[in-house]
């Protein structure tokens, strides 16, 4: 077995058991909050869900043709939706950004470099807006926040640093005189980067339309959450039934506010990109349930709230999928490749 193939199977056996004990005595629980959601509060959350997955996909349309390259909307929305399929369906095997780069390079055979800056630019803004987010909701609770307000800013400056190495003329001039000759030449890996990044060099403005496209996709997937929340409250009051304690807790998930959820949403996905499980599976889970409960949500309608959450990205995933169906061409992608999708958060 390969190297990769080991470390994938063991992303795997890790995300199973930590769901299986983050469930633990709660699985009748949480599998009766999914079942009895309110089914016109789902499909909205999932429509949400398929809105900021859409417009995230117009953004890097955006990026695309700024590159000059001959795309159109529904090539990035098909190509999009094809990424996502491999992040949920089969992650591990080929990342969904990876997918996206060799299918637009194929695309634009003569402007292979550009096509693939496209996909990395593009994953990069979108989560440097999600670490904006989750920067300023830290702020009104360091106390609690601390160690995650430590690794966000971290990551901000991290992204700021590699934003000016990559921008910047006098850095790559300095960088010159400590390489290698061979990533120094005409066709040496500096240069080929370089090219590649100096079409934003000018194009700030861009990048910054780019970051706020990003806050709008942001918004929707937590709207989506949240509607998915008042959902699981709504079936379970519905439902009734396991006495007065149980009607209370859902009654505290109905009654939690957007702001709670556009709070806690940021951070969880910051979390969820650590790259240590397919898809971010049972880490998220984890902090689903660590940081609704400290909101006051039960940790089985937590656990359940991720559930749904996963399960209806998973389930548009698959449109992704249809798309793959009359497009096999992605097969040639080695399936050796880098995890590109694992912990992967919304765009």
């Amino acid at each position: 077995m390969k190297r990769q193939h080991v470390i994938t199977l063991l992303k795997v056996v890790f995300a199973i058991a930590l769901i299986a004990w983050l469930v633990g005595k709660d699985r009748e629980s949480i599998q009766s909050a999914i079942s009895d959601i309110d089914l016109g509060y789902w499909l909205a959350g999932a429509a949400m869900v398929l809105l900021g997955n859409v417009i995230a996909m117009a953004r890097w349309h955006m990026l695309m043709k700024s590159a000059g390259l001959d795309a159109s909307l529904f090539d990035a929305i098909r190509l999009g939706f094809i990424g996502l399929f491999f992040n949920n369906v089969v992650p591990g095997l080929t990342g969904g950004d990876l997918v996206k780069a060799f299918y637009v390079a194929r695309e634009n055979p003569s402007q292979r470099a550009d096509a693939v800056v496209t996909v990395i630019v593009d994953r990069v803004i979108g989560i440097v807006a999600l670490a904006l987010i989750a920067a300023v909701v830290v702020l009104f609770d360091l106390e609690e926040y601390g160690q995650i307000a430590a690794l966000t800013y971290g990551f901000l400056a991290v992204a700021a640093f590699a934003g000016y190495a990559a921008l910047s003329r006098s850095f790559k001039d300095k960088a010159k005189r400590v390489l290698p000759a061979r990533m120094k030449g005409e066709d040496g890996i500096l240069n080929r980067i370089d090219r590649a990044v100096s079409l934003y060099r000018s194009r700030l403005p861009l990048i910054g339309a780019a970051i706020g496209i990003s806050f709008l996709v942001h918004g929707c997937i937590i709207i989506g959450i949240s509607l998915f929340g008042a959902g699981i409250a709504e079936g379970g009051i519905a439902a009734g039934g396991g006495g007065s304690n149980r009607i209370a807790a859902f009654q505290a998930l109905a009654d939690l506010p957007l702001m709670a959820y556009a709070s806690l949403v940021p951070i969880i996905m910051m979390i969820s990109a650590v790259p240590i499980a397919p898809a971010g599976w049972g880490v998220g889970e984890a902090a689903f349930r660590y940081f609704f409960s400290g909101a006051g949500i039960q940790g089985n309608l937590a656990m359940a709230l991720s559930i749904t959450f996963r399960v209806s990205t998973l389930l548009l995933s698959f449109i992704g999928g249809a798309f793959l169906a009359l497009d096999r061409g992605v097969t040639h992608v080695s399936p050796d490749a880098k995890d590109a999708g694992d912990g992967e958060p919304p765009s």
